[in-house]
């Protein structure tokens, strides 16, 4: 064997059940009967001499979290035996094929990248791996994605071909299939880019690339510069990366140091709750975070009090029909709402019981006022602020909590699909599409309603050459006054995006993009950031 690597001797070694099988071997799950190096059981692939020489020579090079850990090999005169870490939670097709596990966007996210960063981690050893795909990947403890299987990796050199094809057909390169000049595969790192584009697609869909093609017909068809569609269901990140590593030409696919950059830009979410209540079809769509973690969430008919799990504690109702429009929970423990044609605010204990509601309306305003409220949001002196969007009418009211009594008016409409919240310094910062304007735009003022600062978000890529409105779907702030936005473009699915911003409105990061809709954003007590994504409550971990 060629390389450093350590020998197991065969009495330490107890065979178990088949857990794999690939071109190379068979792969057997072993105990090993003394420890070695903290590990007490293995996966043992079991290789001809020639072929088990040239995999082990390159993994005895490799050390990388994404990267399957060789531990040693065993002669045992017949055929070599290759002992790699075990992966008990087997392999990404494995998990793939089984509709009955859970595949969110966020997971996807995830594979996404930990595959890509192991592909990093090997072009940068200067290697090719030449054979990706999701057999390759193994699933470890909290679905840890590790690289696997170098029986075809070949070290980088500046003009690489064979005189036969290797891989599988369905990830392999149209520059593989069709050859040179003379009808030599050609591989390189663009190649490994376009396969990594392949599992990219199976790691959205659950399906191969073609699968309804035979390997012979993908050859011609890849050949002839056919690439796989791509279902509307995918989200718009992955997406966009994948087109990029399908391009035909080689030199136009993306080095894979830009794909782990751009998935990097993204903040990995660490949980996504799913209401109990999710049968009834109930959509979170306004919601705020207790002080003691509990969540108030509503799909705007209906108002209810989670746990931290999602948990649905008990359903709140002020009246049997009402429209929701906004949900703030005041930093004494009231709960506030605000509904449709309404110029009223209902308030609620954390513990969910009703206590009563109050005006927003002045004394010197009439029944007959034109009102429309917005928005609602509470202070660190534990007042509530309730913006209305009328443009005669607008304003901002401040009333103390909880009887609702009016301390406070400020003149400024806070335009449409607004959103509030109050900073440290007392800056209000509302979030809204102002009349005429097609983006959304964030604007601090102070409680004389003068204006201290404003910046305008963006969705860029995903805004080139269409004609369409940015909506501002919420805002937050964390404990250090950075400024948390939700936008999404009018009528296009999976354009959600949210946005950190410095507490002057400096761009600082994309927290994630792609989600399905936004509506609404909350601080977490414990400073992570929770989404209302009309189909579950993301959190995001921003520590």
């Amino acid at each position: 064997m060629g390389g450093t690597v350590d020998k197991i001797e065969f009495k330490n070694i107890e065979f178990h059940e088949k857990i794999g099988e690939g071109g190379f071997g068979t792969v057997k799950l072993v105990s090993l009967k003394k420890p070695y190096k903290g590990y007490k059981e293995a996966a043992a692939k079991s290789v001809l001499f020639e072929l088990g020489e040239r995999e082990v020579k390159v993994m005895c090079q490799l050390q990388h979290p994404n990267i399957v850990t060789l531990l040693g090999i065993c002669q045992t005169g017949a055929a070599d035996l290759i002992l790699m870490e075990y992966a008990p939670n087997g392999s990404l097709h494995d998990y793939l094929k089984d509709p009955s596990r859970p595949l969110p966007y966020e997971l996807q996210k995830k594979w996404a990248k930990e595959s890509a960063v192991a592909i990093q981690y090997l072009h940068g050893q200067n290697f090719l791996h030449r054979d990706i795909k999701p057999q390759n990947c193994l699933l470890f403890i909290d679905n840890l994605l590790k690289l696997c299987d170098f029986g075809l990796a070949r070290e980088i050199v500046e003009s690489q071909t064979t005189s036969s094809q290797k891989g599988t057909y369905r990830y392999m390169a149209p520059e593989i299939h069709v050859g040179n000049e003379r009808g030599r595969a050609i591989y390189s790192k663009p190649a490994d880019i376009w396969a990594y584009g392949m599992l990219l697609l199976e790691i959205c869909t659950r399906k191969p690339p073609f699968p309804d093609l035979e390997w012979h017909r993908v050859v011609f068809e890849v050949g002839n510069g056919a690439k796989p569609s791509i279902p509307e269901g995918c989200s718009r990140d992955l997406t966009d990366i994948m087109q990029q590593c399908w391009k035909k030409d080689p030199r136009q696919r993306p080095p894979i140091a830009s794909i782990v950059k751009a998935l990097s830009d993204y903040v990995s979410c660490t949980t996504e709750i799913y209401p109990k209540h999710q049968a009834t079809r109930l959509v979170p769509k306004c919601i705020a975070c207790c002080p003691n973690g509990d969540l108030v969430m509503s799909n705007w008919e209906k108002l209810y009090l989670l746990d931290g799990t999602g948990k649905c504690k008990i359903p709140l109702r002020p009246t049997e029909k009402d429209f929701f429009r906004s949900i703030c929970v005041s930093p004494l423990g009231y709960i506030f709402t605000v509904c449709d044609f309404s110029p009223f605010v209902h308030v609620f204990t954390v513990e969910g019981d009703y206590l009563n509601c109050f005006n927003t309306l002045a004394p010197n305003e009439g029944s007959k006022t034109d009102f429309n409220l917005a928005c609602l949001t509470g202070d660190r002196e534990g007042n509530v602020l309730v913006g209305s969007t009328c443009q005669e009418r607008g304003a901002i009211t401040i009333h103390t909590c909880p009887d609702g009594r009016l301390v406070n008016k400020i003149r400024y409409s806070v335009g449409s699909s607004a959103s509030m919240v109050v900073n440290s310094k007392n800056q209000i910062l509302i979030h809204s599409r102002p009349y005429g304007f097609v983006h959304s735009k964030v604007v601090a003022i102070d409680y004389l309603g003068k204006e201290v600062f404003s910046f305008t978000p963006k969705i860029d890529e995903d805004t080139r050459g269409v004609d369409r409105k940015i909506w501002p779907c919420g805002i937050a702030c964390d404990d250090e006054d950075n400024i948390y936005v939700a936008m999404k473009i009018s009528g296009k699915a999976e354009t959600g995006h949210i946005h950190a911003y410095s507490p002057t409105g400096a761009f600082l990061q994309c927290i994630a993009k792609g989600l399905y809709h936004p509506y609404d954003l909350s601080m977490a007590p414990d400073g992570s950031l929770l989404v209302a994504n009309g189909k579950s409550i993301l959190i995001y971990s921003l520590k």
